[in-house]
């Protein structure tokens, strides 16, 4: 009937939907087709069959200025990194004319990730442990089979990540612990990665460490903590999930030797509350220290919420 563009939600859901999509690509050619799916893995698995002529996004939960826009019903501007490194100060005190950083900061680091917040707070934490049961139950179920037993497992291991200081694994033990080996820990792991529940980390350089067990693991937004953990949510893991998720959308994020991580190969950063000072980034270059709690910045030191306006 003469249509430029194809759209297609949730096709992840349709049988064989990549193969149909590749043969409508070959026969079509003035044909567009935009394609969107809640399954990163099934995306994923069908997506070998589009090499060549798919281009697939990843599309990122709302950063901490997109919560803002949505909530304010206002627009910033999306603020480069080095910008915010050089100018930090200035611009902190231009937002801070505008909202109160640390009273939405807070809301977003509960619930600001999706944007299901807007059907309702209350029931927010409850729906996102329905979508991390789903991913668990079905999607990565349908590629391990795994049994009951098994998907306790799984889940006992993200409570101990939720639960832990930025957890640095020892995947022996822990597997030792969960009853499971190693190379099924690990693909296991890989698999929470791919769902976008955790991030795994590895020291600057470190390519072939990358093959292998991951140095430091955290989940891969701050929401996840507060959903996953029945005890007190420890501020450390909560302060480096929310840097590392912000920051990991446009730039290449490392753990460092000296500090915290290594951004871009470039940029070296030591996550802490407001207290925190400069001894773990002594001589170093192009350091700074990232700060809870802290409305504005000094020096090279820069309040945590402002790498919430980076995208």
């Amino acid at each position: 009937m003469g249509g430029k563009i194809l759209f297609i939600d949730e096709i992840h859901k349709y049988p064989e939907w990549a193969k149909e999509i590749k043969n409508i690509y070959d026969l079509f050619p003035d044909l567009k087709i935009v394609f969107s799916g809640s399954s990163i893995l099934k995306l994923l698995m069908g997506s070998v069959d589009l090499s060549r002529r798919a281009v697939l996004y990843n599309l990122s939960g709302l950063s901490f200025r997109e919560f803002l826009q949505i909530l304010l019903k206002k627009e910033w501007e999306i603020i480069k990194l080095e910008d915010l490194l050089e100018n930090h100060k200035s611009i902190a005190l231009a937002l801070y004319k505008e909202f109160k950083p640390l009273q939405y900061f807070n809301e977003y680091l509960k619930y600001g990730y999706y944007p299901f917040f807007l059907q309702s707070e209350a029931t927010y934490q409850l729906k996102l442990q329905s979508v991390i049961t789903f991913i668990i139950e079905n999607e990565i179920n349908a590629l391990t089979s795994l049994d009951n037993k098994n998907i306790l497992k799984l889940k006992y291991l993200l409570q101990i990540i939720a639960s832990s200081v930025p957890y640095q694994p020892n995947i022996t033990k822990l597997a030792d612990v969960l009853e499971i080996n190693r190379n099924t820990l690990l693909h296991y792991l890989d698999l929470l990665e791919k769902t976008g529940i955790i991030i795994k980390l590895y020291s600057a350089g470190s390519f072939y460490g990358k093959l292998s067990k991951p140095e430091k693991i955290l989940l891969s937004h701050p929401n996840l903590a507060f959903c996953l953990n029945t005890g007190v949510v420890n501020k450390g893991s909560i302060r480096e999930s929310l840097f590392v998720n912000q920051l990991q959308t446009q730039h290449k994020v490392e753990l460092a030797k000296k500090a915290d991580y290594i951004v871009d190969n470039k940029f070296t950063f030591e996550i802490g509350g407001k207290a925190k000072n400069k001894k773990q980034i002594s001589g170093i270059e192009n350091s700074f220290i990232v700060s809870d709690d802290m409305e504005t910045g000094f020096e090279n030191k820069i309040p945590l919420w402002l790498f919430g306006m980076l995208y």
